[in-house]
Order: C-alpha cells, then structure tokens, then sequence
C-alpha cells in the first residue's frame, strides 16, 4: 500500500512541474512583455528624463473620453511617483507636432497621420504602443489607450501590479532614456471580470487591464434580476399574479400562462425597461454595453401548462426565455440604432440551472437548432454558467464532459456567448479551492470558443483573502488578457514581488499544497469539486500535512524577520501577507482536529486565530453566513 501511495504522489508531482513549466502554445503571436522583464528592450538617443528633469509633454485629444483621460493621469502619477516630475498635459489644438517635439500622444488626436499606424485595423480595447522621432504614440480608443498607457509604462519605468497594495515601479529616477517602442496587443477575453472582491474598485481594475464592469443597472444588481430590474412584485404582483409570475412565485411566467395579449404586455415593459437603463447611462456618456435580464437563482423555472409545453417540444426550459426576448432584442435594436447610432448593447440571458441545456438537435452528426426560432438575435447574450461542473478540472477532463458539450450546444444558436465559471468554496471562505491547475486551459477555451465576457467566480463579497486568492486574482487578470502566457513565469513574478524575502518558504508551501491536491484527485476519484461541494475532512487533510505546511509559514516569518529594523514598513506588509495565508492552514487544523489538542492549546489556537482574522478584516466563513455566527459561536467567543 505504501508503494501504491508513493508512486501516486511521484506521478502527481511529475505532472504538478510539468504543468508549472508552461502549458501548449497557439499560433497567436501574443505579446508577453508585461509578464517578461525588460531583457528585450531598446532605447532611443532621447532623454525621457535628465537631471531630475523632463521635457515630455501628454496630449490628449481636444475631445477625450473618461479612460483617455486616466490614460494621461496615470502616467502622470506613476511618472511622478518614480522620479518626482509632472508631466504637462494639453490638447492636441494647443501643440505644434514635430519630430523633436517630445510628445506622449494619447489615442484619436490630430496628429495620428504622423504616428504610421492605421487606427481602424486596432482590435477593441487593443492599442499599438510606437515611439516615432522623439515622440510616443498610444494608439487606439477608450480603454486600448489606456491599457497602452500601463503598457508604456511597464517599459519605460518598471510598472507592473500585483495586487492592489503591490506595484512595482523604478524608483529615484533621475536619468532614462526614452524606449523604442513598437508594439500591438489585444486581449484574447474582451471582457474580464475581477474573480474576487480584492479587485473591486474600478481603478484597481484599470491597473490589472480588467473590465468587468460592463452592465447598466438601476440598483446594482447585474445577475438574477427579472424581479427587481423588471418586474418587482411590489409593483406588479397584486395584478399580475397569475400571469407574469410561475406558479409558486419564484420565477418569470416567460408564456404569460399562454395568454399572447399578456405575453405582449410583458414583452413592452421589458422594452421599456431596456430603454430607461440606456438613457440613464449614455444621457451621462458612459457606454456600457450589456443589460442583464436573468432569471432568479435557485428556484424552478414556471410549470404552467404553456411553459411545460414549451419545454416537450424543446426539451429545455431555455426556449421559452429565447422566445421571450427575441422579439423585445429586434424592436432594442432598431430603436438603439436610431436614438444612438454606432453603439450596441448585449440583453444578456441565462443559461443556468433549470435552463441550462440548449435547444438543439443532432443531424448528421451535428447539434443543429431544433428550429429557427431559438436562434438568439445577435444583440442576445448567452451567458453559460456551468454550476454544477466539477472545477478541480478543466472542462476537457472527463467528469465535465456534459458541461461542455452544453458549452458547444448553445455555441450552435448563438455567436454571442458569455461564461461565467468557479473557482472559490462558497460554503468555506477559510479553505483552499485548488482551480490554480485549470486556469490556462478553461480561460483558452473560451478564447477558442470567441467568449465575449468571462467571470470566473471567486469570493466576490470580501477582499480578505486565503489559500492564495491573491494569486489567483493575479493570475485570472493575466491569463483572461493573454491565455497563453507563461503560467510557470507568472509564478515566478507573483511570489517575488508579492513575498519578496519570504519568497522560497511560500513557494515550498504553494507547490505541496498543490502536490497534496493532485495526490488526492489522483486518489480518490469521487472527490467532489463543486464550488459547493464539502471536501475539507480529517481524511483528506490529515494533521501532519497541515503541520507540514505551517512549518512553510513558520520558515515565511524567519525570512523576513531581518527586515523588522531595517524596513519595518515592509516588515509588516510582509508578515500581513504571511498570516493572511496561514489562516486557511490554522483553521483546519483547529476545526478538523480539535481533539488532538489539549484543550488549552486549543483554546489559545482559537483566541489566536480570532485575533488575527479580525485584524486582517476576515468576517465570512461562507458566501453568505459570517465567522461569527458559524464559528466563534461554536467556541464560547
């Protein structure tokens, strides 16, 4: 049996380095200098700052957008927070261009003949960084421009983010030259959502190249929003009842029980509905581009007569909301076209749940639409999210096979898909969910499958973070932009920057945590990987293997333990880091084998992580429950 264990633990930890070496590569030439370092760097014969001093000039466009101008904020303030130096900043009317101008040129201006570039062969939010003569062009509209602007800086002064409370940056910059830049880059997701709550503000969003925040609401809520977005039972429900709502009330009639004149009505007030959110958001020029209307989470779709017909004949209860907004998106999009030409917005709808499965058939060996009529209107967003797959494995693994030939079904009727994925313990916020492995090749496949919009769901609701989801946050920033980056080096550059001096002891505890999960996957070929599936028992996380680990965390303090005199500031930013980690360890070891301990070590154990997971801001133990109620109410605090 021990040799049995053995070669399962060598076998998992062969594929563990394997997979931390790099995954395969496409033919897309993708640009990977803000992940790589400077080594391939050029520099022009131009001072971009001499004696403490610089000679550079911002323009923006005489009319400029929001991100343009955060373009120009941001170079601004990382330029004066490497060097001490302000950069002026002006309108393209009010400069001469000319080879030795020393201009930093942001996005549409006057002046794009002399940059060489065609602007319209720019992707969305893609952007061409080109130094030209003395001057530097950041081609490319709206956020391109300012993901250019990070890309700028990343070369010319070390830029890069780690977390929020982490940036790189040059620093006592006092002479640089200028680089030579000429570059293009894209993101291979157009629509990145940040997977946990670290990364809330828009800002810290920008910095990591993200934008998730595409949805136009009235109350916030952009999922799960029919009732208060379109139809609240406060409003609707005393008239309404029988016709608008399911039968126990807990979703949309997407039929109106059969009745066309109702299904009309219903129809117009979404419309309706639809036209205010867009008023409301481009009448203050903000142009987001989709409206979520999604059904309800975690109740059963309508079971009326017209709705159970609907679903015989199509086998899924998808093709009622297809039928029901079809028409409302063709009359959205030709009143959008009229009121506000050149812009479009996605109505975003649900694949999810009790509708999940896709309206279609095999022909000749092909998933077909069962007819025409559940074709989604290319305005019609399909947002697929796969709640039940098993995400301790990427979608091409055999336990999600039924996942994603959902995902390849409703690819057949709609060109216009969105995904939104897993990767946290909803019922365990103090425990590890080990997605690390499937990130690069989840996020290629919806590159490969042209997803417009990805949410890999993390823990949304808290920016106090364990078992490394900082990192994952690092990692699902630069893998959703570029999917086949250098995983293993992405690695690497996180651990450095982010644990610095306790570089090697975190690594040591990241790799055997990982190690210790592929064994058990390798092992146990039931072990559950739902986001709420409940794997942390006594058995798969003896007390050796955590004691294992918080040798890791204690050999992390050692580290840093020099830098209390010399760099106290650091110090504790460090030691913040380390005991933010080892919470997840602690809080096994007490909650899995409290009767292992004395009862006064166990009662030190528990007043000392309290202590510490209040300090740090750790208030939930699941999505929705606090420590409190769950947990130190339990232990007598």
């Amino acid at each position: 049996m021990k040799n049995k264990i053995k070669s399962a633990l060598m076998l998992v930890l062969c594929a563990v380095m394997l997979f931390g070496a790099g995954g395969c590569n496409t033919d897309r030439d993708h640009d990977s200098s803000l992940d790589s370092g400077k080594d391939n760097i050029e520099y022009t014969d131009y001072d971009f700052i001499q004696n403490s001093g610089s000679e550079y000039t911002i323009v923006l466009p005489a009319e400029n957008l929001y991100n343009e101008r955060l373009a120009a904020d941001e170079i601004n303030s990382f330029v004066f927070e490497a060097s001490g130096i302000k950069l002026p900043c002006v309108a393209d009317t009010d400069v001469e261009y000319s080879a030795d101008a020393k201009l930093i040129i942001l996005g549409n201006t006057a002046f794009n003949d002399k940059s060489g570039v065609d602007f319209s062969s720019i992707p969305e939010q893609g952007y061409t960084v080109k130094t030209v003569d003395s001057n530097v062009f950041i081609c490319g509209e709206n956020y391109g421009v300012l993901y250019g602007a990070y890309d700028f800086l990343h070369d010319q002064l070390d830029y890069e983010m780690y977390a929020v409370d982490e940036i790189a940056l040059a620093r006592n910059v006092t002479d640089l030259k200028l680089v030579n830049f000429n570059r293009s880059d894209s993101p291979d997701i157009l629509y990145r959502s940040p997977s946990n709550g670290d990364f809330s503000s828009a800002l810290s969003q920008s910095r990591m190249r993200m934008n998730g925040n595409i949805w136009m609401t009235e109350n916030g809520n952009w999922v799960h929003n029919s009732f208060d977005e379109f139809f609240p039972k406060s409003k609707y429900e005393s008239t309404k009842r029988d016709l608008w709502y399911s039968k126990d009330g807990e979703q949309l009639c997407y039929t109106a029980r059969g009745n066309a004149d109702e299904l009309a009505l219903m129809q117009k007030t979404v419309l309706e509905r639809l036209k205010e959110l867009v008023n409301k958001y481009f009448g203050v020029n903000d142009y987001r581009g989709a409206i979520s209307f999604t059904q309800e989470d975690e109740a059963p779709m309508c079971t009326c007569d017209a709705c159970n017909a609907e679903k015989q004949k199509y086998g899924t209860n998808a093709a009622a909301i297809i039928h029901f907004i079809n028409p409302v998106a063709r009359e959205f999009k030709t009143w959008l076209n009229e009121t506000y030409p050149g812009h479009e917005v996605d109505i975003v709808i649900f694949a999810y749940q009790d509708a999940e499965t896709a309206p279609v058939k095999i022909e000749n060996g092909q998933y077909v639409p069962i007819d025409d009529t559940v074709i989604l209107e290319d305005n019609v967003g399909l947002f697929y999210a796969p709640f039940y797959a098993d995400y301790l494995h990427d979608f091409y693994h055999e336990k999600n096979t039924t996942y994603l030939e959902t995902f390849k079904k409703w690819s057949v009727i709609s060109d216009n898909l969105y995904l939104w994925t897993y990767n946290a313990s909803f019922i365990n916020y103090m425990a590890w969910f080990d997605t690390f492995n499937i990130m690069s090749v989840n996020y290629k496949m919806a590159r490969d499958f042209n997803v417009r919009y990805l949410f890999d769901n993390g823990r949304y609701n808290t920016s106090a973070l364990t078992g490394f989801d900082y990192l994952k946050s690092y990692l699902n920033a630069k893998l959703s932009w570029d999917v086949d980056a250098d995983y293993a080096e992405l690695l690497d550059n996180f651990f450095l920057n982010y644990f610095k001096d306790a570089e090697d002891p975190m690594r040591k505890y990241f790799n055997d945590f990982r190690t210790w999960m592929e064994y058990l996957k390798a092992t146990n070929e039931t072990l559950p990987g739902r986001q709420n599936s409940y794997i942390y028992t006594a058995e798969n996380f003896p007390k050796q293997v955590l004691e294992k680990w918080m040798k890791y965390i204690d050999e992390a303090y050692e580290a840093i333990a020099p830098m209390k005199e010399r760099d106290p500031q650091t110090y504790e930013k460090l030691y913040g880091r380390i005991c933010k980690e080892s919470l997840a360890v602690r809080y096994q070891l007490i909650q899995l084998h409290a009767a292992k301990y004395e009862a006064s070590e166990l009662e030190q154990m528990r007043i000392d992580f309290k202590k510490d997971a209040d300090y740090y801001g750790f208030t939930l133990s699941r999505e929705y429950n606090t420590l409190q109620e769950d947990v130190y109410s339990a232990w007598g605090m």
